[in-house]
């Protein structure tokens, strides 16, 4: 009796360890490196964090909606927009395949990155509003001051 109950836990035992094997592995997102235009293009959804001017509280869980067209060659169009938050568009050209890229504008910018799992897409990044003021202490220099900021994580609608 005991042989056939060690019998059967051995058994047991190397039955679990090879559905163990047998498992699907689970796939994490990672960065796009090497996709083209076309992958950024389309609709996503998400959501984000405001933060408006110094000294404001930071708004978490704000509705994102990013919209990327590609009107001709390599060029985007780019409309970001949180309702009640924040709203921007973007104009620019991407030569290469890499994952991110950013745009710098005189009083906005926008960075942004690919990731992809499986067929599914999603893009994270940070949009800013701002403007310069001087600064006389102790030299006289430009400061950028932040006047909105939405960063931002948002999926590929399919």
């Amino acid at each position: 009796m005991k042989k056939t109950n060690f019998i059967l836990l051995i058994s047991g035992i190397l039955l679990l360890g090879l559905f163990q094997y047998c498992k699907k592995p689970v796939e994490d997102w990672v960065f796009c490196d090497g996709c083209g235009i076309d992958s950024w293009v389309g609709n996503y959804t998400g959501t984000g964090s405001y933060y408006e001017d110094e000294g404001s509280q930071i708004t978490d869980g704000v509705d994102v909606q990013l919209e990327i067209e590609n009107p001709s060659g390599n060029q985007f169009f780019i409309k970001i927009l949180a309702p009640d938050y924040y709203s921007q568009s973007f104009f620019t050209s991407k030569t290469d395949s890499n994952y991110y890229f950013g745009i710098e504008g005189a009083t906005s910018s926008i960075q942004m990155s690919l990731y992809q799992k499986g067929d599914d897409f999603k893009v994270t990044g940070v949009a800013k509003k701002y403007h310069w003021e001087w600064q006389y202490e102790p030299d006289t220099a430009y400061v950028l001051i932040p006047d909105h900021t939405l960063s931002f994580e948002v999926f590929k609608n399919k």
